[in-house]
């Protein structure tokens, strides 16, 4: 059974996802929304938007409520499933929407080790963006686009 925080957050997107985009700091152009089920290998990424301009590319866009030893190895599969699947490049956003999401290892940098322990650089680097919504200014959230309303109450009303 899906969460409710992931079929509210799907819905929301899909009220206008081009608001989205401009929320995250992505580039804009033709967006399109659509379902990237990747239950054969693993569950669903929460949402995925296709976006067609200059470069077309992939936006995968994920909410979280709580924190996650393996989120970010996770969003590092739904990346690579992506790339494969639909052959654009992906980029993934990582929207926390509570503190209690956030954690020692959300830095945007996930580096794999090499197998080979004389060799200091990592053997692989995959890279995805933060918004951390409670540190975002209230009036902010509240003069942003109807999509992304909803978030104000999250955000940062000392601000």
């Amino acid at each position: 059974m899906a969460k409710p925080y992931d079929a509210t957050t799907k819905q929301l997107v899909d009220l206008n996802p081009a608001e989205w985009l401009r929320y995250v700091g992505l580039p804009d152009g033709i967006v399109t929304p659509f379902d990237a089920d990747l239950a054969t290998v693993t569950t669903e990424a929460d949402r995925v938007l296709r976006v067609e301009g200059a470069v077309s590319y992939l936006a995968h866009l994920e909410f979280q409520t709580t924190y996650k030893a393996d989120m970010v190895e996770r969003f590092l599969r739904y990346y690579v499933l992506l790339r494969y699947r639909y052959g654009l490049p992906v980029h993934t956003v990582l929207i926390l929407l509570r503190r209690a999401a956030d954690g020692p290892d959300v830095s945007g940098v996930l580096d794999l080790p090499h197998p080979d322990p004389a060799r200091t650089e990592p053997n692989l680097t995959f890279r995805y963006d933060t918004v951390r919504v409670w540190e975002q200014p209230v009036d902010t959230l509240l003069g942003g686009p109807l999509a992304t309303l909803p978030l104000a109450p999250l955000g940062d009303i000392h601000s």
